[in-house]
Order: structure tokens, then C-alpha cells, then sequence
């Protein structure tokens, strides 16, 4: 599913004709990252391509896949201090970003949080009756 963000570190010598790409960049003078979004017409098969880019995008995966791809190729350059440093980055903004009730959760006691169980409308007891 990612092999095209893979072919995006290194250069090729043959040019492919391109249905749909989406983009994200930051510029030197902006905070939030752009959006730029391609297609080559209005055909269903470079509309069916943009389809699949956008269900790639939403997976729970995506994220993942791509950090070990760029993690992979800057190992492979020698920077590990810069896939160290951009993991760094993503854990603290994670953490940032993450509301507080959301990691209290995570870290409670497991007793504490049976204690804190809700009960059922109908307890199994009461039908017995």
C-alpha cells in the first residue's frame, strides 16, 4: 500500500503518468501544513485513484506505515539521530495533543477502574424474580 511513499526517496529515470496525488507541505513562513491535491481529469479511473489515496489517508494505519518507511530510509542514510529526534517530536506532540482525561484513563489502576463500571439497566437478579 505504501510502496509509492517508499519510491518518493528515491529518484527514477521513467516518468509515469500520475491519476491522483495528494500532497502536504509546510513552508518556511506558515505554521499549518497545505493541502494540495491533483488529479489529471475528471475521469472515473483518476477519480477512483483519488478515492483510494483518500481511503489510505483515513486507514488507523497510515500514520504507522509512514513513520517506518521515513524512519527506514533515514537509517539507511545514516540518520539516526534525526529519526530519533522526529520520534521525539511526534511522542511530545502526541502527549500535547492527547486530552488529560484520556491518559488518566490509560494510566489508572485496573481496580479502579472496575469500581467505576457501570451497572446494567437490568441486573441478571431482578429477572430471576
Amino acid at each position: 500500500m505504501f510502496k509509492k511513499i517508499k519510491d518518493f526517496f528515491h529518484k527514477k529515470d521513467d516518468v509515469k503518468k500520475t491519476l491522483a496525488q495528494v500532497s502536504f507541505c509546510v513552508s518556511e513562513d506558515e505554521d499549518a501544513p497545505m493541502l494540495d491535491i491533483i488529479i489529471e481529469d475528471y475521469t472515473d479511473k483518476s477519480l477512483d485513484a483519488l478515492a483510494q489515496i483518500l481511503f489510505a489517508i483515513q486507514s488507523p494505519t497510515c500514520m504507522l506505515e509512514t513513520l517506518n518507511v521515513i524512519i527506514d530510509n533515514l537509517r539507511s542514510n545514516d540518520q539516526d539521530h534525526a529519526a530519533i529526534a522526529l520520534c521525539m517530536k511526534l511522542g511530545n506532540d502526541f502527549l500535547t495533543a492527547t486530552p488529560k482525561s484520556f491518559i488518566e484513563n490509560l494510566t489508572q489502576n485496573p481496580t479502579d477502574k472496575e469500581s467505576q463500571a457501570e451497572e446494567p439497566c437490568i441486573k441478571p437478579s431482578d429477572m430471576l424474580q
